[in-house]
């Protein structure tokens, strides 16, 4: 689910973002636990420091089947306007969010965390060969963006990795991507995806 989406007004805060209710949060966990799913909380930040959103949903993620998922095309800065730019992040942000939920894992005796990162750019994460994998932590970093079928591998092929504790996703959106790729075209894949969001 979306937990912190962004927003086309600037709010009473400035920060161009909008959180989700905890009776709403609550109301999604238990539809998944009813299916034996994980929840994932995604995080359209505005001008809000993706630390600060991840934070806010310690509550969550202290639970066992609650992962994180970040979305830069959503993180702007200070005198950008979401719509008019694709936002970006840095390596060291998503590795302190990485170390954060390492400690949520030990301090609380958790099964291991799902965080997942949008990407469909090369500029979306600065300094990304400089991504950690943390104990307890499955860094994923998901091929994002629609289009058609050529394009979606070509992007594939440039991001994914082969890299000890990282793992590759893919995006697929039902109604924008071109010839849309089923479960046997994504195994073909190399490597194959570990994750797949349909959208």
């Amino acid at each position: 689910m979306v937990a912190t989406a962004v927003q086309a007004s600037p709010g009473p805060q400035g920060l161009y973002r909008a959180r989700q209710s905890s009776e709403v949060i609550a109301r999604y966990l238990a539809a998944a636990r009813r299916v034996h799913a994980l929840l994932i909380l995604d995080i359209q930040p505005g001008r809000s420091p993706f630390m600060r959103e991840v934070r806010a949903y310690a509550r969550w993620l202290r639970q066992p089947d609650v992962g994180i998922a970040l979305d830069p095309e959503w993180s702007l800065r200070p005198w950008q306007v979401p719509g008019t730019v694709i936002g970006s992040t840095d390596a060291a942000t998503v590795n302190r969010v990485g170390a954060y939920l390492s400690h949520v894992v030990s301090a609380n005796d958790l099964p291991q965390k799902l965080l997942i990162v949008h990407r469909f750019t090369t500029g979306m994460i600065h300094q990304a060969r400089t991504l950690q994998p943390h104990p307890g932590v499955a860094l994923t970093v998901n091929v994002d963006g629609y289009g058609d079928r050529p394009n979606k591998v070509a992007r594939y092929d440039l991001f994914a990795t082969h890299r000890p504790g990282r793992f590759n996703g893919f995006k697929l959106f039902f109604h924008e991507d071109t010839d849309l790729m089923g479960p046997p075209a994504l195994l073909r894949l190399l490597p194959p995806p570990d994750v797949v969001v349909y959208e």
